[in-house]
């Protein structure tokens, strides 16, 4: 099976079990966004990295992170949360 390049925020909801609204949602506050915003229509598309890292996400918010915990997380900001 051919490995894909993108991934449509559709078939990220499917494979990932996570809403569109969701993952438009992360976008917007910064914790993940998508990796090409087509320019016609402004459809998003993610790549196969940042698809994996969408189970990391849901595992932090069944742990009992905060977003905002999360987004620091991910841009690799961790001393404010060990601080807490």
């Amino acid at each position: 099976m051919e490995e894909k390049e993108y991934y449509s925020i559709g078939e990220v909801s499917k494979i990932c079990n996570i809403s569109k609204k969701a993952l438009r949602f992360y976008d917007k506050i910064g914790i993940i966004s998508p990796d090409k915003v087509c320019d016609d229509n402004n459809y998003r598309y993610y790549n196969r990295t940042t698809l994996l890292s969408l189970p990391v996400i849901k595992y932090y918010k069944q742990m009992g992170f905060k977003l905002e915990e999360m987004r620091e997380l991910f841009e690799g900001n961790t001393y404010g949360i060990i601080e807490r």
